[in-house]
């Protein structure tokens, strides 16, 4: 019965009728067309973390940015480590830096080398010492961009383990003293100055 629901009626169940009408497996038989027709309030309000956990990769995969976005972490946190590995890049783009800080070290580890390349200077940020320590894999961190090893604190590069550290790449700055009057240090976004 749950499977042959007329996605053009999902949108007018109300999150509570989501929560407590739905078993984890009767959402698990929705079709990737009734979890894309799903609101951000049914998604966030609705949706048991059992229920969530209980979504399979085609349907995490087919949720759109918004709704990813409208997780709680909650949410986030119960989202099965194969299924983390389903998502495309734009997705993992979508989520908060409190999403991100949600993410246990194996759902951190299920990310894929493309996906850890798009985070952002404020996702990064949010990773926790756990997520790198535990979580975060040699091939993931040589997919870092000089921008993203930039964004880490001190506080977060101090937990990087000695093989893990060898991995973050940045450029090499070339100095060359060219009118006589020393050299001064700056960040590498600076750029090239003569």
């Amino acid at each position: 019965q749950v499977a042959a629901l007329d996605p053009h009626l999902i949108p007018y169940l109300l999150p509570q009728q989501i929560a407590l009408g739905f078993t984890s497996s009767q959402i698990a038989v929705l079709t990737t067309a009734e979890i894309a027709s799903l609101t951000t309030d049914q998604i966030s309000l609705g949706l048991t973390t059992a229920q969530v956990a209980g979504l399979t990769t085609s349907q995490i995969a087919s949720l759109t940015t918004s709704q990813l976005a409208s997780l709680t972490t909650t949410q986030v946190g119960a989202i099965e480590t194969d299924d983390i590995a389903a998502l495309q890049t734009t997705q993992i783009g979508a989520l908060g830096s409190s999403q991100i800080a949600a993410l246990s070290p194996p759902q951190i580890r299920a990310l894929e080398t493309q996906d850890v390349a798009v985070l952002g200077t404020n996702q990064i940020r949010a990773l926790t010492t756990d997520q790198i320590l535990y979580g975060l894999t040699t091939q993931q961190i040589s997919a870092f961009t000089t921008g993203q090893v930039e964004a880490f604190s001190s506080d977060q590069i101090a937990v990087f383990s000695t093989d893990q550290i060898q991995y973050l790449t940045v450029g090499t700055p070339l100095v060359l003293d060219m009118n006589g009057d020393g050299v001064r240090t700056q960040s590498i976004r600076a750029g090239t100055l003569f």
